[in-house]
């Protein structure tokens, strides 16, 4: 995996786990 992916991953989870908390 590249680091641009890793970092996509890393957003999109982010982005996943704020929208289930509010």
């Amino acid at each position: 995996m590249t680091n641009l992916q890793k970092f996509k991953l890393k957003v999109v989870g982010r982005a996943e786990l704020e929208d289930i908390r509010y």
